[in-house]
């Protein structure tokens, strides 16, 4: 996640429009809400990774070693 979302200037605004919409699809299409919670739950769980807040030097060496 990291690595995808690395550079995109995504913010926490950006997040929470995507988890909504995800939200209100899963909704209209009848998903019931105790899914749709552990759904969101999963999202939330990697939105440090999406926002680049776990990116460290770390990181940055791996992806230099690995490419």
């Amino acid at each position: 996640m990291l690595t995808a979302h690395r550079g995109l200037g995504i913010d926490d605004t950006h997040f929470d429009v995507v988890v909504k919409h995800l939200s209100d699809t899963l909704l209209s299409l009848g998903l019931p809400e105790d899914i749709m919670a552990e759904v969101v739950e999963i999202c939330e769980s990697l939105r440090d990774d999406v926002l680049g807040k776990g990116w460290n030097v770390i990181n940055e060496l791996l992806l230099l070693f690995l490419l």
